[in-house]
């Protein structure tokens, strides 16, 4: 990858890298869009995880930056000695002005390298702020638990800047860690808007026609690691339901993804024969943009999320969205207008959102073109480029 003459160098610190979930896929698009903006990647992460489907993201990553120092057992949170050694060879033979890391638990082999190297250290966080347990989602004990956690952590490593991807992290920090505002930057997660766009007439009908979706089928879309926290049991009955309520609906759930619980769902969607015509497992896809061109709504009934980087690119695909409140949402979707929320762990909730969707065509086209239009706004790779390269850049000056 050719980069601009006197380029900086951040170095990007992961615990572990997932090349087939959200995380992956916005280091994917911060490197490439940094490098507009006059820096170099280097990464560090833990082990890295993929299969042969998501292969290919790994060896894009690996292609766009400068250096990725892979260390096994990487324990960021207690790094040990050997590790910490690599860490700092890394940065002194590349030079690296900043450390990025991507999750909180990052910080403290951060905090350490920054002692060592001088190399100024923030981070982004990603994971919701939410529980994977359902019961457990509004506990406000549970929140105070954790927000008197990182409170200890952010104390005791001393970032510079926080980078909050969603409104809902961002008031989180604020009010319930009570990180100061100066510190706080809200930069929403942003999308390649060159692949993620409306299609022309042709460009939809040639991806229904290659994916043999009929004319008249809605195709609801679900993309996303294939895992139960992402709702796929939810949707999955949501469907049941709508089709027993109407039965002369015509609709197709459509799941793209992989992970380690795929076996587990897919005899969950297809284990009464009756509905099981229903469900299309497609596994993970590297033209994601046609598979969006083919889709009509894009349902994610996550229990919890750090933003949803799926919805954003959907909504600029031309999608209309229907999600749960969990991180991302209140970017994303003003409810009834861009998109619908639903709430969590609810499928009859959502098989009511679905049905008039479902149903009626004229309804989900107004309501994409709303919705396409506020991803294009908000959702840019660019902005999120330039906002991040500028805090670089202002703490660079600042020290």
């Amino acid at each position: 990858m050719s980069m601009p003459a006197g380029a900086r160098t951040v170095g990007f610190l992961l615990r572990a890298m997932y090349c087939n979930d959200g995380v992956s896929s916005h280091v994917e698009t911060l490197i490439r869009a940094l490098a507009a903006n006059g820096w170099k990647v280097v990464v560090i992460s833990g082990h890295v995880h993929y299969d042969a489907q998501s292969k290919m993201r790994y060896d894009r990553i690996r292609s766009m930056v400068a250096h990725w120092e892979i260390i096994d057992g990487l324990n960021t949170m207690l790094p040990s000695p050997a590790h910490i050694a690599r860490c700092y060879r890394v940065i002194r033979a590349f030079d690296i002005a900043i450390l990025h890391g991507h999750g909180f638990s990052s910080l403290p082999c951060a905090a350490l390298l920054r002692l060592l190297t001088g190399a100024q250290c923030l981070a982004t966080f990603h994971p919701s702020i939410h529980s994977s347990q359902p019961h457990e989602i509004a506990s406000q004990a549970r929140r105070r638990q954790q927000s008197v956690k990182y409170r200890l952590l952010l104390s005791a490593t001393r970032p510079f800047a926080l980078i909050a991807t969603s409104l809902e992290i961002s008031d989180w920090l604020r009010d319930d860690v009570g990180i100061s505002s100066r510190k706080v930057m809200h930069i929403p997660l942003g999308i390649d808007s060159d692949t993620y766009r409306l299609p022309t007439p042709d460009e939809r009908l040639a991806a229904r026609s290659a994916l043999r979706f009929a004319d008249d089928e809605c195709i609801l879309l679900l993309a996303g690691r294939l895992s139960w926290n992402k709702g796929h049991d939810l949707l999955i009955d949501a469907a049941r339901s709508l089709k027993s309520r109407r039965p002369d609906a015509k609709f197709r759930v459509v799941f793209v993804g992989s992970g380690d619980q795929e076996s587990e769902i897919r005899q969950y969607a297809l284990r009464h024969a009756d509905t099981a015509h229903l469900f299309t497992f497609m596994g993970f896809v590297e033209d994601l943009a046609g598979v969006y061109w083919a889709s009509d709504v894009f349902v994610l009934p996550s229990r919890y999320e750090g933003f949803g980087l799926v919805v954003a690119e959907a909504m600029c695909a031309g999608l209309l969205p229907v999600r749960t409140p969990s991180g991302g949402a209140r970017d994303q979707i003003v409810d009834g207008e861009s998109g619908f929320i639903t709430p969590f762990d609810d499928p009859e909730s959502l098989g009511r959102i679905l049905e008039p969707l479902v149903c009626d065509a004229r309804l989900r086209e107004r309501a994409s073109a709303v919705a396409a239009l506020r991803g294009r706004a908000l959702f840019s790779q660019e902005g999120m480029a330039q906002k991040t390269a500028a805090l670089y850049e202002r703490h660079l000056k600042s020290v």
